[in-house]
């Protein structure tokens, strides 16, 4: 299982937060040992092995991956209704790096929740 932290540095053991639990738990992974990649999105990757029942762990091994330098950036207009969540996620998931909104003069919407557009891009980044 691979698990996102944004800005984390990582130490010799780790504590899980209530999300990450409850993902385990409807995983049913939260009864077996386990060994779970964290990583931050920055080359930065750590292995914890985890016991059963258990939301600490300790650090196994720790990798730095070079980061691609190549940005894919994307520019249009804000899509109307769920269209922006799909468009976030999907595009995150195939590797474009930036987004620009641009409002036009026939736009139906005009602003977007930037931290709810975080969410669903760092959800989309621990899938892919």
């Amino acid at each position: 299982m691979i698990l996102f932290r944004k800005n984390f540095n990582f130490l010799d053991s780790i504590e899980l937060n209530k999300e990450e639990w409850e993902n385990l738990n409807s995983l049913r992974l939260n009864n077996v040992d386990k060994v779970i990649e964290f990583r931050d999105g920055l080359g930065n990757c750590c292995f914890y092995k985890i016991l059963a029942k258990e939301k600490k762990g300790n650090l196994i091994d720790k990798k730095i991956f070079p980061i691609q330098s190549k940005k894919i950036i994307i520019a249009q207009a804000i899509p109307k209704a769920n269209r922006l969540d799909f468009l976030l996620q999907k595009n995150t998931e195939i590797g474009i790096t930036e987004f620009y909104f641009v409002n036009f003069e026939q736009s139906e919407r005009r602003e977007i929740n930037i931290p709810r557009a975080e969410k669903i891009i760092l959800e989309a980044c621990s899938q892919s």
